[in-house]
């Protein structure tokens, strides 16, 4: 996971980042996720593009809209599917 210019690996330092900088950020509003496509790259192995988008308490998009654009690969192990690479980019819809 990359934040800004810092570069996040592994669970341990991804969850103290998380802890430290992103506590309540969501506290009060969700996201919705719709899926744009999925590329299997192997039978285990897929590669998915989401439009996300932020929403206020109310289920209502933000003003101005926050949106992003994230890229997981979905690795299949043992019938079970897991991200095991994620990357964010937010942009502005302006």
């Amino acid at each position: 996971m990359a934040c800004r210019t810092r570069r996040l690996i592994g669970l341990d330092e991804i969850a103290e980042f998380t802890r430290r900088v992103l506590p309540g950020a969501m506290e009060n509003g969700t996201v919705e996720y719709r899926v744009e496509h999925v590329r299997f790259v192997t039978p285990d192995i897929a590669l998915t593009g989401v439009a996300q988008q932020y929403l206020d308490a109310a289920g209502q998009p933000l003003e101005p809209p926050a949106l992003g654009s994230p890229s997981y690969v979905w690795q299949r192990t043992d019938g079970t599917w897991k991200i095991i690479i994620a990357q964010n980019t937010t942009f502005s819809s302006t």
